[in-house]
């Protein structure tokens, strides 16, 4: 099989990514450099296309970090956690994950943002992140472990304080599936980032490994939301003998902010051009708190507020 050696990249935040293979060799499958010829295709093309990579890593199932928008000047940065089975090769989407592709639902985000406030990503007001900077599990069992998600949020930790080092950006984390325990692992260390994490969403979440919001101590508005036929709502709320991710985030008993999800449906429809499910996560994005459509009952106690420094969730 001809393969594509291929630089393992840890790049500064700000720069692009040049992703150059070299040229074409017989590096033994056991290397974990190695790479098969899709993937360097797929590489290649990333590089002319210009898109600006914080982190490209392909040893195992790969890792990568894409930004659309200015980080050094965002005033809001959304950071999207990307739950089970997703790898490098399908970080554009792939049979496994259509849907769910971290640069689609990051592009379909920056797109809502920039209908709702013009200009805003364009102009360097927000940035989004998708952010596969850690190694999801494959399949439902290797789901129902912590392990990886332990692993993430500590990963995730040291990329909040590298895109966010003077803590001048109100950040939100929007976790989707086994991202919110990544999330969930996040939430207690999160005094230890720069900055302020304002918001954290977690979407089709099967848990965080807590019982209640209280117990993430977190200062960050939690948010929560369940689109009408997703699958997860299936899964028991429950941990024993190391299995599973406790408590359901949007019970009326957990603490979070539940919001309206109309107009999305199934595991995978969260970002759903026109659905307010998108609509609430870019509201929250961009600090506007007082503009979400709830789900059910009135919001609980300091879900409506807006962000410190904005008048209306505008800058």
């Amino acid at each position: 099989m001809t393969v594509f050696r291929v630089r393992v990249l840890a790049l500064t935040l700000g720069a692009s990514v040049a992703l150059s293979p070299a040229p074409q060799a017989a590096i033994p499958p056991a290397d974990p450099h190695t790479l098969d010829m899709r993937l360097g295709r797929q590489l290649d093309s990333w590089a002319a296309s210009g898109r600006q990579f914080l982190l490209v890593d392909p040893r195992g199932d790969g890792r990568a970090v894409e930004v659309l928008g200015d980080v050094s000047t965002a005033r809001h940065i959304a950071v999207l956690v990307p739950g089970s089975d997703q790898t490098l090769a399908n970080f554009d989407g792939g049979p496994a994950n259509p849907r769910t592709a971290p640069a689609r639902t990051a592009r379909l985000l920056a797109g809502a943002i920039e209908a709702a406030d013009p200009g805003s990503v364009a102009l360097g007001r927000t940035a989004v992140v998708a952010w596969l900077g850690y190694d999801p599990p494959d399949g439902l069992l290797a789901g129902a472990r912590s392990e990886p998600a332990i692993a993430g949020a500590r990963a995730l930790l040291r990329f909040l304080h590298a895109v966010n080092p003077r803590g001048s950006a109100h950040l939100t984390m929007v976790c989707h599936s086994y991202g919110s325990v990544v999330c969930g692992h996040l939430a207690p260390v999160l005094r230890d980032a720069p900055g302020r994490v304002g918001d954290i969403v977690v979407l089709a979440s099967p848990g965080m490994d807590v019982g209640s919001a209280a117990e993430l101590h977190t200062t960050a508005r939690l948010w929560a939301a369940r689109a009408e036929g997703d699958w997860i709502g299936h899964v028991p709320h429950l941990r024993f003998a190391g299995l599973g991710h406790g408590a359901d985030p949007v019970s009326g008993y957990f603490g979070a902010c539940v919001f309206s999800t109309r107009g999305a449906r199934g595991h995978a429809g969260y970002y759903e051009p026109g659905s307010e499910s998108l609509r609430n996560v870019v509201r929250i994005v961009l600090g506007r708190g007082g503009r979400v459509e709830y789900a059910g009952a009135a919001p609980r106690k300091g879900c409506d507020a807006h962000i410190e420094g904005t008048r209306d969730g505008r800058e």
